[in-house]
């Protein structure tokens, strides 16, 4: 089985004496409550995943079909009533679950994702008091920070 080394935070055999990256003694170490929880987590894919392997592993609750919602609400409450466990998990999900990029439109002049679609009737309504050579009718988002449309 592999555990998490609490030195340097590499997965090793649980067999080891040493830890072969950074040398810190393994025999006669006695695990956290911390170094027990990441091992569980270790191989999670994200924070749902690792609230799954959470619960049913360390809480020894069980998932399924019918009671989905009780166990997310004993896996949260047990969460927020041990924000240090909480954010042992969030940290760990920092540095180890891929971050998945923003992947919609951003302003070409600030760069900021906080945009509005521009209606159609706005469009009709400028087309209306410009007639064709309205401005927008050839634009798509209107920035909320600051103010461009393109």
């Amino acid at each position: 089985m592999l555990i998490t080394c609490p030195e340097c935070k590499n997965r090793i055999s649980d067999k080891a004496k040493a830890c072969p990256c950074c040398g810190f003694p393994l025999e006669g170490y006695q695990p956290t409550e911390a170094d027990r929880i990441l091992d569980l987590i270790s191989d999670s894919t994200g924070y749902v995943d690792a609230q799954d392997i959470f619960g049913q592993k360390y809480l020894n609750l069980q998932i399924s079909d019918d009671n989905v919602e009780e166990f997310y609400d004993a896996v949260y409450d047990y969460l927020e009533d041990h924000p240090d466990i909480k954010k042992l998990i969030l940290d760990f999900g920092k540095t180890h679950w891929k971050q998945v990029p923003y992947n919609g439109p951003k302003c070409p002049i600030c760069g900021s994702t906080s945009l509005r679609k521009i209606s159609t009737t706005s469009k009709v309504a400028s087309v209306a008091m410009f007639g064709l050579l309205s401005q927008k009718v050839k634009k798509q988002w209107h920035c909320n920070k600051c103010g461009s449309e393109f």
